[in-house]
């Protein structure tokens, strides 16, 4: 495997089909920074993609011997100790029956599981009207927000937001999102991940205290105006079994795309 730092956009034929092509195109244009190796940089075959705790095995081969040569390099060359400790846990995406055999077989050694995930889209047809509450105001999260020291809970939106896109500044020139304030504090946010010319993924939270009162629904809602506005088609991707968040994007009408399965690796 050799990485592939120019001409990103050869990718594309491979994974254009896949459910989690708007990360990739993310990738591709240079919104969000990954690590990319190929098996061949002039004729692509398979691909691993490394993007912080998410790791994506594609592409297809009939010798499976290549599935093998993929993932011990990736054990090799991204999953020193030191590395391991610094992650803490990894989602292995694959895209065939083929990868997932090869995965879990090459990856025993350390105790990795499959797991249910659940896609969905919102092709923006369809926005619905959420009922507003009267103590929560939703804003749009800019400078002015960001900036502001006397707003509680200010840390963990900024935690967000600068683990996704590395700086308050970049996310300000290439990102959007909106949180919820109530009695001076942010109690949720919606924040554009994966973000592309078309496309974009979802990064929200509610803190704790006030999950279950409906925030969640009404600041992803005032989102997908935004992503009206700008013509960007939104995936709202999670565990099956986060019935929370489940729920959340069925009130604001995202339809289903993809039940699937990742493999997790939790470092002991």
């Amino acid at each position: 495997m050799r990485e592939l730092k120019n001409n990103k956009y050869k990718l594309k034929d491979i994974y254009k089909l896949y459910a989690h092509s708007f990360v990739f195109d993310s990738i591709v244009e240079g919104y969000t920074p990954a690590q990319v190796f190929v098996d061949d940089v002039e004729n692509i075959s398979i691909f691993l993609i490394c993007e912080g705790h998410c790791v994506y095995f594609g592409g297809e081969v009939e010798d499976k011997d290549k599935y093998k040569e993929a993932i011990n390099f990736f054990k090799e060359n991204c999953l020193s100790e030191s590395r391991r400790k610094e992650l803490g846990v990894v989602k292995i995406y694959y895209y065939s029956e083929g990868w997932k055999k090869e995965l879990l077989e090459g990856l025993k050694e350390f105790d990795c599981n499959l797991y249910d995930r659940v896609l969905f889209k919102q092709d923006l047809n369809d926005i619905p009207v959420v009922k507003k509450v009267d103590n929560i105001v939703v804003k749009k999260i800019d400078n002015d927000v960001l900036k502001n020291a006397s707003l509680g809970n200010l840390n963990c939106l900024i935690d967000e937001v600068t683990g996704m896109w590395g700086s308050l500044a970049n996310f300000i020139s290439n990102g959007f999102g909106y949180c919820a304030i109530m009695d001076r504090s942010i109690i949720s946010w919606c924040t554009a991940e994966y973000v592309s010319k078309s496309y974009c993924g979802i990064g929200i939270e509610t803190i704790e205290e006030h999950e279950g009162k409906g925030v969640a629904t009404i600041v992803s809602n005032e989102f997908l105006k935004e992503c009206l506005a700008f013509h960007i088609t939104p995936y709202w991707d999670s565990w099956s079994n986060n019935i929370p968040s489940v729920k959340v994007a069925e009130k604001n009408n995202f339809q289903k795309s993809w039940d699937y399965k990742v493999v997790f690796i939790k470092f002991h």
